[in-house]
């Protein structure tokens, strides 16, 4: 060692990483507890741990850990080298991924071995919101499917005039790579990777303003995978079937990470939702639960209304019969209608389970499997969140735990603002508190109606028209009104079956279930309400495009003369 060298050595802080060279290799794994989890399972029990029901590709962990260092192994040759030596100083370096499935998981899992911070994008994301994607975070490379690729070069096109670094890398030739002998893969033997940097960008929905990159430190992927095995109880005989897009927080951190680092099976089927495809898969049983949004519940029901329960008896009953045999149900992301939480007790004898939570804050609140689940409550509060609802027992529901949120990417002004002086994360989501249970009543920015002097929460509309025999879906928002502050406008789906719904029919069924300031003054009926691609209803988009425009199929209703006319 020169002179030189040991002057910049601290003998009371020193590392003996300080003095050697780094270890690294096409077979060396980081020193992250993620790959000691997969490269132990792999030692182990070598199962499969993903099928891909799309592709056809099934893989081992021996496989998967191949596919993963092969892929790191294509990243390293392509990558513009200022993006290699940001990484190796630990700079934050942001890569999209564009694809489903296995190539997804192997793409996610390639970027943390390489020590970038992982951006998930939907396959079916347009140029403009991909465009939004990359200046947000940044972004040095987009990691594509051969599917997506001419989407990925299009961004190459536009993006390279303001980051001349950027690169695209095709995942698809490198999956299901010639098996790697596990004896010739080693961990890193240097410093564990700081676990407090980001490893992750989850895109925020989109559904009450342009999607924001929330992003989640390194430690908190392997800590909420694990909080989750731990209590999904997931193993070796664990399949977790993920249908939800995975640049989702549920669809990754909830069903797709801790069935990986758990020793369980993914089974990716995703694509455009087929509730047929989703009956049968129940029907084929072994799955030990079911997790999915408030939507595809009420799709899956439709499914078993309009089509399996009128099958010979013995079929819909192998049906009802399977989807009984299931051990648990969950729900998140939005709020899951009483009726059709009753409905499916009545078919699979099971409540589903529903809890609150969001991107930038993990879980807060949750009903547990085994406990009475009241209707329309998400349950109680989580043990490791501390929360509080700013009005005591009603109010903005605040929260602060470890599973917050790291920080808006490169955006300290929005993430400052997000939190208050004691450092609660303000979620902008209304709730309410009954004993020791939690009820939640819609965003304060599009659910929290103030209408003729009162605050009116959407949720509860939607409920009881829902609850309509006539309507399939329904949204309720609040259109600016001289008159009433704001007018209670109702867009409603109908029922296959149905022909028409009128403003006076709606308002004369609701009249004995809701007060009368909370009935809708105008309603618009649709072929489909407009959603994130995570299934949230847009009611922004609803509000300005269906409401706040002039159109034959607005019915209002004027209270001075009480009736309703089409404007």
């Amino acid at each position: 060692m020169t002179e030189q060298r040991k002057e910049i050595i601290d003998p009371e802080t020193f590392d003996r990483c300080d003095f050697l060279p780094c270890h690294e290799g096409p077979n060396v794994l980081p020193h992250d507890l993620l790959f000691h989890s997969l490269y132990d399972l792999a030692l182990r029990q070598n199962t499969i741990i993903i099928k891909d029901k799309n592709t056809g590709l099934c893989a081992s962990h021996q496989q998967f850990i191949g596919d993963i260092l092969a892929l790191r192994s294509k990243l390293r040759a392509e990558l513009d080298p200022s993006t290699l030596t940001d990484l190796q100083h630990e700079r934050e370096i942001c890569l999209l991924i564009c694809a489903e499935g296995y190539e997804f998981a192997v793409s996610f899992f390639a970027v943390q071995a390489l020590g970038g911070i992982a951006v998930p994008c939907s396959p079916h994301i347009t140029l403009k919101e991909v465009n939004h994607n990359a200046d947000t975070v940044r972004a040095k490379a987009i990691i594509t499917s051969i599917k997506s690729l001419q989407l990925a070069q299009d961004l190459e096109e536009q993006f390279k005039s303001r980051t001349k670094s950027f690169k695209v890398v095709c995942s698809t030739p490198v999956l299901i790579s010639p098996l790697l002998d596990l004896s010739s893969v080693t961990i890193n033997s240097g410093r564990t990777p700081d676990q407090n940097k980001p490893a992750l960008v989850i895109f925020t929905s989109g559904s009450t303003g342009p999607p924001k990159g929330v992003a989640i430190r390194r430690y908190n992927l392997y800590a909420l995978a694990r909080y989750f095995v731990n209590n999904l109880k997931i193993n070796q005989e664990t399949t977790i079937v993920q249908f939800l897009p995975t640049h989702h927080a549920t669809g990754l951190l909830f069903n797709t990470l801790p069935a990986l680092i758990g020793g369980g099976c993914v089974e990716f089927s995703q694509g455009g939702f087929d509730a047929a495809k989703v009956w049968e898969r129940f029907r084929e049983g072994g799955l030990p639960s079911f997790s999915a949004l408030p939507t595809v519940y009420v799709r899956l029901l439709r499914y078993w209304e309009t089509v399996l329960s009128k099958l010979p008896q013995g079929q819909s009953e192998s049906y009802r019969v399977a989807v009984s045999t299931i051990g648990s149900f969950h729900s998140s992301t939005s709020a899951l209608s009483r009726e059709v939480g009753v409905r499916w007790r009545e078919l699979t004898g099971k409540a589903i389970t529903e809890r609150y939570g969001g991107s930038e804050v993990g879980g807060v609140y949750s009903n547990v499997v085994g406990e009475l689940v009241v209707p329309g409550s998400v349950g109680k509060k989580i043990r490791m969140t501390e929360s509080k609802l700013s009005g005591g027992d009603h109010g903005e529901i605040l929260a602060r735990s470890p599973f917050v949120f790291m920080k808006y990417m490169y955006d300290p002004e929005a993430t400052r603002r997000a939190f208050d002086q004691d450092g609660f994360y303000l979620t902008g989501d209304i709730a309410r508190q009954e004993g020791d249970l939690y009820f939640i009543e819609g965003r304060s920015a599009v659910d929290i109606i103030k209408s003729g002097g009162y605050k009116i929460s959407a949720l509860d509309i939607e409920e009881e028209i829902r609850s309509h025999p006539q309507v399939s879906e329904v949204a309720v928002v609040g259109v600016d009104d001289d008159e009433f502050g704001q007018r209670i406008a109702a867009a409603v789906v109908l029922h296959a079956s149905a022909e028409n719904l009128t403003l006076t029919e709606l308002r004369k069924w609701l009249g004995t279930r809701l007060s009368n300031y909370k009935l809708p003054t105008m309603l618009r009926v649709v072929p489909e309400l407009p959603k994130t691609p995570t299934f949230k209803v847009r009611k922004l988009l609803i509000k300005k495009d269906l409401f706040e425009i002039a159109h034959p199929d607005i019915q209002m209703w004027s209270g001075s003369k009480r009736k309703a006319a089409r404007l």
